[in-house]
């Protein structure tokens, strides 16, 4: 039987000193699977065009550049879901330019994990992480606890809180995009979150525990390099067109209260007072930090 096709999209701004090796990391996938690696610039003004060119020319036809003619992420406009709605492959996995894969059989690992579970329509993974403004010059695994916590995300109820799934770890199943939902979804910056919320209304999603990929912190990534506040404007935009667009009306419920609660305890920080009051009464809302305390007194 044919194996299915696999699409890796990869998105890069700027990256010249990086899109080589995430490039090379993906070439040295060992699957059977027919791989076409798209790559998307973003309209950068280094070398990194100059880079992917290169490698297009030398493995013609596996490498398909697709050059943008404005920065389309400053412009409200996402890369991602305009991939996805593109290409045809049924399985996509996705890679960040400054990232790189470290895992031979990543792609082999999670093609057969899809194939295997017909209703799911993700899979992600563990990863290491270089911070390139620390004092490690080596990846570094992440802490236990949360490696734990991206593990739990199983379904579409698990992504009011966040989206713990690393955009380089994922493999996705097309067919489960519910690109309806993802109609007015172009202008929200955490693109990724909002289309592995889509695709979790169709299909389950699965964890790989595989260290598959080094994910590198570095000053010019739009999530590490954004400070608090930035950050929180990114995730109430994915909260907002939730509470509001979610065909699942009981999940559509859940985002209009995290919307809520984060308006309020926003208000409250902004009140010297209240916040005040707020962390005098973090023990009795929160009776395991106490306990932790006490027990850090008493050791």
């Amino acid at each position: 039987m044919k194996r299915p096709d696999i699409a890796v999209v990869v998105t890069t701004y700027n990256q010249e000193m990086y899109i080589g090796q995430c490039i090379e990391g993906i070439l040295s996938q060992e699957t059977s699977a027919n791989v076409t690696i798209y790559v998307h610039d973003d309209y950068s003004s280094d070398g990194t065009i100059s880079v992917i060119e290169n490698f297009a020319s030398k493995y013609h036809g596996k490498i398909v550049p697709v050059l943008s003619n404005f920065n389309k992420l400053s412009n409200r406009k996402s890369p991602i879901l305009d991939m996805v709605r593109q290409i045809e492959e049924e399985f996509i996995a996705f890679c960040n330019g400054d990232d790189y894969w470290i895992n031979p059989n990543k792609l082999e690992h999670q093609l057969e994990l899809l194939v295997k579970e017909p209703d799911a329509g993700m899979v992600h993974t563990a990863f290491k992480v270089l911070n390139e403004a620390s004092r490690f010059s080596t990846p570094q695994s992440e802490a236990p606890h949360l490696r734990v916590a991206r593990s739990k995300l199983k379904n579409a109820h698990d992504f009011v809180i966040g989206c713990p799934a690393k955009e380089s770890s994922v493999m996705i199943r097309r067919s489960k995009i519910d690109f309806e939902f993802l109609k007015g979804a172009d202008h929200l910056r955490a693109s990724d979150w909002i289309l592995y919320l889509s695709i979790s209304l169709n299909g389950r999603i699965l964890f790989l525990n595989e260290e598959t990929l080094v994910h590198r912190y570095t000053e010019k990534g739009v999530w590490n390099a954004a400070g608090f506040k930035f950050r929180e404007q990114m995730k109430d935009e994915v909260r907002w067109y939730a509470s509001s667009n979610c065909p699942d009306d009981e999940l559509k419920q859940e985002f209009r209260k995290r919307v809520a609660q984060d308006f309020i305890l926003s208000n409250i920080k902004k009140n010297r007072f209240l916040r005040l009051l707020l962390k005098i009464t973090a023990p009795v809302r929160h009776p395991s930090r106490l306990s932790k305390r006490l027990a850090r007194l008493f050791k």
